[in-house]
């Protein structure tokens, strides 16, 4: 039988993973703790001992809000890169980012057009899921390709 993760370590798993990903967009985009703390986005207490706090999730709701407000990171696209992908540099990945933006037009669709059907809408079975992601990835892929060989016939 294997061992289960308890809630308390899978959320101090998950404000790891966050810290990362927060740290991650830190360095890519040149902003330092000091600045964080200048612009108002951070406590001078949390300034103080910024890696620590983020990691062990001492910072408050608001500030880690703010944080993600100010870096301008992207919570689906985070929770993405985190959860399927298990990395913080995943959140760069542009699959992730197309993936994230294809999700939040896919929900405003479906809600929109199941809205107009009649009857009570279920949810359909993970194989039909993932044969509809494999094909609207071949499209993506396909899409890309067709960029690849305009790009190349220019050169």
């Amino acid at each position: 039988m294997g061992s289960l993760i308890s809630p308390v370590s899978e959320a101090r798993t998950a404000r790891h993973d966050y810290a990362a990903l927060i740290r991650a967009v830190m360095a890519k985009r040149g902003v330092s703790v000091t600045r964080l703390y200048e612009e108002g986005v951070i406590r001078k207490c949390t300034a103080r001992a910024f890696d620590e706090r983020l990691a062990s999730g001492e910072i408050s709701t608001r500030e880690f809000s703010d944080l993600f407000a100010f870096l301008d990171i992207n919570p689906l696209r985070a929770t993405l890169a985190l959860s399927c992908l298990e990395n913080a540099e995943g959140y760069f990945d542009p699959t992730c980012k197309t993936i994230a933006e294809l999700a939040v037009e896919a929900v405003v669709t479906l809600h929109e057009e199941i809205a107009a059907c009649e009857g009570d809408f279920e949810p359909i079975r993970l194989s039909l899921c993932k044969a509809l992601a494999q094909r609207v990835s071949g499209m993506i892929v396909d899409h890309h390709k067709r960029i690849e060989e305009a790009r190349a016939a220019v050169f």
